[in-house]
């Protein structure tokens, strides 16, 4: 199952095999009964709700013992404090094809954790994924053998954040 507020992107989905049911929903407000699913996955989707609202409707359709991955971008990314220190703009932005703006929210690691163990999940584990160096992040080489590893050695400093738990 899946859940898409934009129309035209779940038509897209579907028409390339990506998706074979899913529906037409704001995940805040999903169509679901409560405990329906084994498995959550918020992937990037804390940008654009309230996260409380968010996590609270996850939890309510995750089924006891079930299972949540949340992936979203660290506050502590240490090539955004780079970037801020150069004086740099921040990337923050999210541009609509409409022309509208919006901040990204993002979240520490120990903010995320105390968001999921905030609506009863029980964190299993936790990853960063790429520390974004950005004298290093143009080459695929130095992405691939140096910087996602060295986002899994320092996640609370990586540029994205995966946190895994489960319902209690």
């Amino acid at each position: 199952f899946g859940a898409e507020i934009s129309l035209r992107a779940l038509k897209a989905a579907r028409k390339a095999g990506r998706l074979n049911v899913a529906v037409n929903a704001n995940a805040v407000r999903l169509p679901f009964k409560n405990d329906s699913f084994d498995f959550v996955l918020l992937l990037e989707t804390l940008y654009y709700h309230d996260a409380q609202m968010l996590l609270a409707e996850a939890a309510r359709v995750c089924k006891p013992g079930g299972k949540i991955i949340v992936s979203i971008g660290n506050k502590n990314d240490v090539g955004r404090k780079a970037r801020r220190l150069l004086g740099r703009a921040d990337e923050d932005k999210i541009y609509a094809p409409h022309g509208a703006t919006w901040k990204e929210e993002k979240y520490s690691l120990a903010e995320l954790k105390g968001l999921l163990q905030g609506h009863g999940f029980r964190v299993l584990d936790s990853k960063g994924i790429l520390l974004n160096i950005p004298l290093l992040r143009g080459s695929a080489w130095a992405r691939r053998n140096v910087l996602f590893p060295l986002g899994r050695l320092f996640k609370a400093w990586a540029s994205q954040l995966v946190v895994v738990g489960e319902k209690t």
